[in-house]
């Protein structure tokens, strides 16, 4: 989870698309914990799968970019 939340940190959003897509990443990454918090490691685990496939999604779409 560490891995994800730092990456997001230097990442930057362009126009209404890459907000949304820093949004999504964003609430995957707050689910996941939430999950992990709650013991559901599947869940967990498939929010951080989302959240890392919006990124790299958004990167190769360039509506994200890393600072």
């Amino acid at each position: 989870m560490e891995r994800i939340r730092d990456r997001v940190q230097n990442v930057e959003g362009s126009g209404e698309d890459g907000k949304r897509f820093l949004n999504n990443i964003k609430a995957y990454i707050s689910d996941s914990e939430y999950f992990l918090k709650k013991h559901d490691l599947v869940r967990a685990s498939e929010c951080v799968v989302w959240a890392w496939a919006w990124l790299e999604i958004g990167l190769d779409l360039h509506v994200l970019t890393e600072k």
